[in-house]
């Protein structure tokens, strides 16, 4: 199995413009395996699609939903 992991720092601005980016390509926002998490749109219906979550100034992306719980800005959520 191949996770992946991935971090970036964003301004605000940059996360709003981020976060239209990943609306208008299908992205939906859930409350779940996080609040705010972007579930990636399927692509496949024979694997689970990744996601982002943006806190505090920095972009999440993982390539499973369940990932998250091996964020420590997530410990909380």
């Amino acid at each position: 199995m191949l996770v992946i992991f991935g971090h970036l720092a964003l301004t605000a601005a940059e996360w709003e413009a981020k976060k239209a980016e990943l609306i208008a390509t299908g992205f939906i926002e859930e409350s779940s395996p996080v609040p705010g998490y972007f579930d990636e749109p399927d692509t496949d219906p024979n694997y689970v699609d990744g996601g982002f979550v943006y806190r505090d100034g920095n972009l999440f992306y993982v390539s499973y939903p369940a990932l998250t719980q091996w964020i420590p800005e997530f410990a909380d959520a």
